[in-house]
């Protein structure tokens, strides 16, 4: 009984131990100011992201995605979509309201593109009627 009672105990202790580590990690993810989007090195050279304006690609032991940089704009200024904002294929989950402006179906002339709030400038960019976009909500 006793020799099968210590390997199960060290069993144990390792499991602990290790999910301990695990949970850990993933709290620090969690609460610093970085976002993941990728969870190891291996998918991030998989996968095409974009980061909002204020943030910045990051890659670290844990993954990659994106961080806060301290470049602050000027709310009102018009923003164009780049190629690569619009072939992004994955969007950070950051609220950083943008107020994208959509091109509608135009029955009569003139027809002006209508503002909606998007939660990133991301989002908005992915939207193919968006043709510019401003900071801050609506």
């Amino acid at each position: 009984m006793k020799k099968i009672l210590f390997p199960l105990l060290a069993i144990a202790i390792i499991c602990v131990i290790l999910l301990g580590t695990y949970f850990y990690l993933d709290y620090q993810k969690e609460n610093s100011s970085e976002t993941y989007v990728g969870n190891s090195r291996a998918e991030c050279s998989t996968i095409e992201f974009f980061c909002v304006q204020g943030y910045e690609r990051f890659d670290d032991d844990h993954g990659c995605g994106c961080k806060p940089t301290n470049i602050f704009l000027n709310t009102t200024e018009k923003h164009f979509c780049t190629s690569e904002q619009r072939q992004a294929e994955v969007c950070t989950e950051i609220y950083s309201p943008v107020c994208g402006y959509v091109q509608v179906e135009c029955i009569r002339a003139p027809c002006n593109p209508v503002p909606e709030t998007f939660s990133n400038e991301c989002f908005a960019c992915g939207n193919e009627r968006v043709q510019y976009f401003t900071k801050g909500e609506c």
